[in-house]
């Protein structure tokens, strides 16, 4: 049986290959970031309704950990409340800095994460180790408070 970490890595890897939400129409709201340190790039659309986020497509290039992160949102956001938005990146960060032990559970089931399995975003754990690496990740989240914000 792998490690804990071997299995994040596996989940971030499945998640890269899939690219859930890649492509998917989204909405007219659109967020576009790239990131002068490795040339990551994403496009977040988004479409918003009754305050909150109903459907999220996006686009990109970029490493294994961006789009995966990108691919993980693309199953979190719908159902989001956009005024909290802020919170939910702040928990996304907290995530990425965290060795994976401490559950957020309950505090991401208030955000209005519905669509995403916590252990997905679990699997972004431990990236902060590497502080390139966590931008990578919290690009398409900051892309999609970019499209967000734009509204």
């Amino acid at each position: 049986m792998g490690s804990v970490r071997e299995l994040r890595r596996s989940l971030l890897e499945d998640h890269a290959r899939r690219r859930d939400g890649y492509g998917a129409p989204g909405g007219d709201l659109i967020g576009h970031l790239r990131s002068d340190t490795c040339g990551d790039e994403v496009t977040v659309r988004v479409a918003v309704s009754d305050d909150a986020i109903s459907a999220l497509g996006w686009e990109g290039i970029g490493c294994q950990i961006c789009t995966a992160s990108a691919a993980i949102l693309s199953g979190f956001a719908p159902g989001l409340r956009v005024a909290d938005l802020p919170a939910a990146v702040a928990v996304i960060e907290r995530v990425l800095a965290s060795d994976g032990e401490a559950d957020l559970t309950d505090e991401i089931a208030e955000l209005g994460f519905l669509g995403g399995d916590a252990e997905d975003l679990e699997s972004l754990a431990g990236i902060a180790r590497y502080p390139l690496r966590a931008k990578c990740a919290l690009l398409p989240w900051r892309a999609l408070t970019v499209a967000v914000e734009a509204s």
